[in-house]
C-alpha cells in the first residue's frame, strides 16, 4: 500500500510538471531553467535587497536559492478554515504576519493569492479530488486530517517536488518534524509566531488566594510539575469561598473535556498508539500507564471533585459534552477555576484581548509517573500540503517559498517572532511565560491513534464520557470493550 503510494506520487509529478526529484533532494531552484506558460523568469537569483517590499532575501543563511518570477496575475489558491482573505475579528500576530507575507508576495511575482473557505478533511477533498481537480494550490491542514488523505493518495510528499528544501531555515523546524511520516515530510509550516496546542492557563490570582505561593515556573524548569503536584493544588483550590454550602471555586475546567484523558495519557508517556517489535502500530489502550491518564482524570472528576462539570455533561449524549469556550473563559476571568486545560489559541483569542489586569501564565501539561519530560498533544497542529492532482505545482513551489522566506524575515534577526509571542499571548511575566511556551513547542507530538477514523472518538467518548462524566463502568472496562475493534482499520491505514 505505502509502496504503491509513493509509486503514485511520483507518477503524478512526472506528469503533471515532468520536474521529479528525488528521495532525500536538499534543495533547488523553485522554477527550473526553462520557460513555460506560467510565466517568464525575469531574474535568475535574487542577489541582496529585491528593491521593494522591505525585505531581504540574503540576510539570513543558510537558505535556498529563490527566483522572481512573473506570474502574469496567476491567482494561487489557499485552502483554509482558519486563514482569511480580509482580516477581521480578533486579529492576531500570526494573522499580521501572513497578511504582509501574502501582499508583498503579490508584488513581487505578479500573482493573486486567495483563501479558499474550506475543511480540508477527507470527506471534503474525496468528491474533488476524484474528479482530478486541484482543489487548491495548497491544502491548510492537521496531522488528524493529513495522514487519512495522504493514505488516499491525496498528499504529495515534499520529496517530490522539485525546488522544495525541507531543511531550509523558512520553515517552522518544530512543524517540520511533526509532519514526518512513513519517511516522508508531508507538510511544512512558514506561519510565525508558532503555535502550541494541547497546554494549560493558570489563574495565579486563584492561587495567591488559596495561599499557594509555590513558583509554578520553578516547578516546570525542575520537572516537578507533576500529576501529584497538580492534583495537590486543585485541591487547594476547590472550595466554598463565600459560606453557602456549594463550592465555587474548582481547581481544572477543561475545553476539550472528552479529550483530556487521551491528554493526561499522552503527558504519562503513554499514547493510543505504540510500535511493536516488528515496526507495526498496534493499539495501547488497554495498557496500565495509558489508562492511568484516565484514572487521574477520573480521581479529579469523581474522588477529589476539583473539575468543574457543566450539569449537561452528566446528562447529555457523550458527543455533546463539550462546554462552550465562551462560559469557560468567563469562570476563568472571575477567579472560579485555577487551571484552564485548552489550546494555545485561547490566550491570543481570548486572554490577551480581554483581560488587562488578569495575572495569568502558561503551563504545559504536569508530568505523569510514567514519563521523563514534558509532552504536548499536537493533533491540531496547522501546516500546508501539496495535492497529488496539482497540475501548476511549479508556481505553487515560486509563490509558497517566496512567502516562506518573506515571513521568516518579517523581524530583525531568526528569533523574531518571540517577542510577538509574549505581545499576542500575555500580558504579564512576558519572560517567564516565553520560555515556558518555547518549553511546549519542543515538547510536541501526535499520537498516530488520533489520525485513526473514529478512533479518538471512540476512546474519548467510551472511556470519558460514558466511564467518568456518565459513570457507566470504567477507563479500564470501557477500554476492554473497545480492545481489537479499530485493529483492521490501523492495519489497513497504518502498516500494509
Amino acid at each position: 500500500m505505502k509502496n504503491f503510494k509513493r509509486l503514485f506520487a511520483i507518477l503524478c509529478a512526472v506528469s503533471l510538471v515532468l520536474s521529479v526529484a528525488g528521495c532525500g533532494k536538499t534543495g533547488g531552484t523553485a522554477s527550473g531553467d526553462t520557460e513555460d506558460e506560467g510565466g517568464k523568469k525575469i531574474n535568475t537569483t535574487i542577489d541582496g535587497d529585491s528593491g521593494n517590499n522591505n525585505f531581504n532575501f540574503e540576510r539570513y543563511e543558510p537558505y535556498s536559492k529563490d527566483d522572481v518570477v512573473d506570474l502574469k496575475g496567476y491567482e494561487f489558491v489557499i485552502a483554509s478554515v482558519f486563514l482569511q482573505n480580509e482580516l477581521g475579528g480578533i486579529v492576531t500576530a500570526q494573522d499580521t504576519a501572513f497578511e504582509n507575507a501574502r501582499r508583498q508576495t503579490e508584488a513581487l511575482l505578479n500573482c493573486k493569492i486567495t483563501v479558499k473557505n474550506m475543511e480540508t478533511t477527507v470527506s471534503s477533498l474525496q468528491q474533488q479530488m476524484m474528479a482530478g481537480e486541484k482543489v487548491a494550490d495548497l491544502l491548510d491542514i492537521t496531522p488528524t486530517n493529513l495522514i487519512p488523505a495522504y493514505e488516499a493518495g491525496y498528499i504529495r510528499a515534499m520529496e517530490y517536488i522539485d525546488g522544495i528544501d525541507y531543511n531550509d531555515k523558512r520553515w517552522v523546524k518544530s512543524v517540520t518534524n511533526l509532519g514526518v511520516y512513513d519517511d516522508l515530510h508531508l507538510f511544512l509550516n512558514f506561519i510565525r509566531p508558532q503555535e502550541v496546542r494541547v497546554c494549560m492557563f493558570v489563574n495565579n490570582g486563584v492561587l495567591k488566594e488559596s495561599g499557594i505561593n509555590e513558583d509554578l515556573f520553578s516547578l516546570v524548569k525542575n520537572k516537578k510539575w507533576t500529576f501529584d503536584k497538580f492534583r495537590e493544588i486543585c485541591k487547594k483550590v476547590t472550595k466554598d469561598t463565600d459560606g453557602d454550602g456549594e463550592v465555587d471555586r474548582t481547581g481544572l475546567v477543561m475545553s476539550y473535556a472528552p479529550d483530556c484523558g487521551v491528554y493526561f495519557a499522552i503527558a504519562n508517556n503513554a499514547p493510543m498508539l505504540v510500535k511493536n517489535s516488528e515496526g507495526k502500530y498496534v493499539e495501547n489502550i488497554t495498557n496500565k500507564d495509558f489508562l492511568y491518564g484516565f484514572e487521574f482524570l477520573n480521581t479529579l472528576v469523581n474522588v477529589d471533585k476539583t473539575t468543574y462539570i457543566f450539569d449537561f455533561m452528566r446528562t447529555s449524549s457523550v458527543t455533546s459534552q463539550v462546554p462552550e469556550r465562551t462560559d469557560i473563559f468567563n469562570m476563568f476571568c472571575r477567579n472560579k477555576v485555577a487551571f484552564w486545560l485548552t489550546e494555545s489559541w485561547a490566550g491570543n483569542k481570548f486572554l490577551v484581548n480581554n483581560t488587562v489586569d488578569l495575572d495569568y501564565s502558561i503551563l504545559p501539561m504536569p508530568m505523569g509517573p510514567n514519563a521523563t519530560e514534558y509532552t504536548s498533544s499536537s493533533a491540531h497542529t496547522r501546516a500546508f500540503a501539496f495535492t497529488t492532482t496539482n497540475k501548476d505545482i511549479d508556481k505553487s513551489v515560486i509563490v509558497f517559498n517566496t512567502m516562506a522566506r518573506i515571513l521568516s524575515e518579517s523581524g530583525d534577526g531568526d528569533n523574531w517572532w518571540k517577542e510577538d509571542i509574549k505581545r499576542d499571548y500575555f500580558t504579564k511575566n512576558q519572560d517567564k511565560n516565553l520560555e515556558i511556551y518555547e518549553l511546549i513547542l519542543e515538547s510536541s507530538t501526535i499520537d498516530y491513534g488520533t489520525v485513526v477514523p473514529d478512533f479518538l472518538s471512540h476512546v474519548s467518548n467510551n472511556m470519558v464520557g460514558k466511564a467518568i462524566y456518565l459513570n457507566q463502568g470504567t477507563p479500564a472496562s470501557q477500554a476492554e470493550s473497545l480492545s481489537g475493534v479499530f485493529t483492521d482499520t490501523i492495519n489497513s491505514m497504518l502498516n500494509e
